[in-house]
């Protein structure tokens, strides 16, 4: 299964596989294969998307966005050491624009989300 969310920035999921896998779906799975369906103006949305992003300039632009994100980590580390050897936060790693912080405790997360959202510049 792949979804043309995020790093496409449409809507949809195709399911590749063998013959045999997708014989099966047709077979058994037809009231959700057709009640799925993508209209053509998302298709055409997808395959647009996948043409910029194989360009040269889907290529430049991956690059500022990664730097970005080694940035981001750069900081964040940073920032974490700061609080010192006691701190139980924890970037888990991964080289995506998707970063997760793991914060213990339902009281420090919903507080820390709260402040994050004060500053209006995260998502959480």
């Amino acid at each position: 299964v792949h979804t043309f969310g995020k790093a496409a920035g449409c809507h949809g999921a195709v399911v590749a596989g063998s013959n045999t896998i997708i014989s099966y779906l047709v077979n058994y799975a037809r009231p959700f294969v057709y009640s799925t369906a993508l209209p053509p103006h998302s298709l055409v949305s997808i395959q647009q998307s996948y043409e910029s992003m194989m360009s040269e300039e889907g290529e430049r632009r991956r690059k500022v966005v990664f730097h970005f994100v080694r940035v981001f980590r750069q900081e964040m580390k940073r920032g974490l050491s700061s609080f010192g050897k006691g701190c139980q936060f924890e970037l888990l790693p991964s080289p995506s624009p998707i970063q997760a912080v793991i914060v213990p405790g339902n009281e420090s997360c919903i507080s820390i989300c709260k402040d994050l959202r004060e500053v209006g510049r995260f998502d959480v």
